[in-house]
């Protein structure tokens, strides 16, 4: 029985092992016991390897900027271009209004993700699946 006091809250917690089967005996758990997990005693060369090495998360995240670069680059190289083009009929002009910018951007930018959003859902999706394939591989 275990009995936690706080300031704020009391709580009782009550474990039985009736039903667990047999106590474990003195020492390590043999061959054949339920609560045995195979491969302790094996070389660790031998054992299955979970964890991901140095090259494996470089490999990852590499890949994670790349398909970054490809969903976003569009987007941004089309607001940068508007935002240019705008730019220069201002200083064409004279107009000075500094929200003129926004409304252009903002429609290219929109119709752009409109135009692009099976592409970027694609890149994402293969992303996502790579990732998958690695954690089911184990790393």
């Amino acid at each position: 029985m275990w009995d936690i006091s706080g300031e704020f809250a009391h709580l009782t917690l009550s474990l039985s092992f009736q039903e667990r089967g047999p106590a474990l005996p003195a020492g390590r758990p043999q061959s054949g016991h339920p609560l045995w997990m195979d491969g302790l005693d094996d070389p660790p060369d031998s054992r299955i390897e979970t964890s991901m090495t140095g090259l494996a998360i470089i490999d990852v995240a590499r890949d994670g900027i790349f398909v970054f670069l490809k969903v976003a680059g569009p987007i941004m190289l089309v607001a940068l271009l508007v935002g240019l083009v705008i730019s220069l009929l201002q200083a064409l002009t004279q107009i000075q209004e500094q929200t003129l910018i926004y409304v252009p951007k903002i429609v290219a930018v929109f119709a752009t993700l409109l135009f692009m959003l099976p592409f970027m859902g694609d890149a994402l999706g293969g992303y996502m699946t790579r990732i998958a394939a690695r954690i089911v591989a184990g790393g």
